[in-house]
């Protein structure tokens, strides 16, 4: 975590008593303030847990160097607190097609997939080896309506959206804007779309994406970017958010 972008979000960043919008208040009670433990929370935490000291070996897709699962898995799935944030989101919206980009070995999809099995979910994945241990764990735990396609992910998507309007997006690999592009024109007119660690290497998405036309409210969650594409909302909206709890005293402003 870099201590001055921290520092510039914290100021920047207001509670719900502060918000005013009826549809950001909604998020801010319904998703981020939400303290529910989900039934499938602790299920996540004891298999992250598990893949987390897997010595498997497996090739690395960034180096081409044999390592193991274990490694790759240390550095590479959400916080618990961010990967529950992401659960919360898609089980208060409800999307009907949902897109992961860089599913890595499947352990960020968990937490978006399980809110709902009626969501119709595709995770891309550039590396074959990283991809057929994501396709293991979800049969492991007995998931059926997660679709992993590996691979040049740009390639695969273009295909599969000549048929499909997804409405829910989570960005965690490196897309060219002229695909990012193509994924806003495909997108429902009021998708939701997440791109992971806006504050530092999907800065560059992130800030591309928060400048689109097609973009009306984005909110900045410090370790997440929400954009959403709302047809109704007429003026460009952007709200940097924090948890109450963790900015008490801006109740008073």
């Amino acid at each position: 975590m870099s201590i001055v972008a921290y520092f510039k979000y914290y100021l920047k960043s207001k509670t719900k008593y502060q918000i005013h919008s009826p549809f950001v208040f909604e998020f801010m009670q319904e998703v981020l303030e939400d303290k529910r433990n989900y039934y499938y929370f602790k299920t996540i935490k004891h298999f992250i847990r598990r893949i987390t000291s897997d010595n498997t070996p497996i090739n690395d897709r960034k180096t081409g160097l044999d390592t193991t699962v274990r490694q790759i898995a240390s550095g590479h799935h959400l916080s618990p607190s961010i990967g529950q944030l992401l659960f919360k989101t898609i089980n208060h919206y409800q999307p009907t097609i949902a897109l992961e980009f860089g599913t890595g070995l499947g352990l960020n999809t968990l937490y978006q997939c399980t809110p709902s099995t009626k969501t119709q979910f595709h995770s891309f994945e550039s590396s074959e080896a990283l991809a057929q241990v994501a396709k293991e764990n979800f049969h492991i735990l007995g998931i059926q309506h997660v679709q992993v396609h590996s691979g040049p992910i740009e390639e695969n998507v273009k295909s599969l959206l000549s048929t499909l309007t997804p409405d829910y997006l989570f960005i965690n690999c490196d897309l060219s804007p002229s695909f990012l592009k193509t994924l806003l024109k495909k997108c429902d007119p009021k998708s939701t779309i997440i791109i992971n660690k806006p504050h530092t290497k999907g800065s560059t998405q992130w800030n591309w994406l928060c400048q689109q036309e097609a973009i009306t409210l984005s909110l900045d969650v410090y370790d997440i970017g929400i954009a959403f594409k709302r047809v109704e909302q007429k003026e460009k909206t952007h709200f940097s958010l924090i948890k109450n709890s963790k900015k008490p005293w801006a109740i008073f402003w």
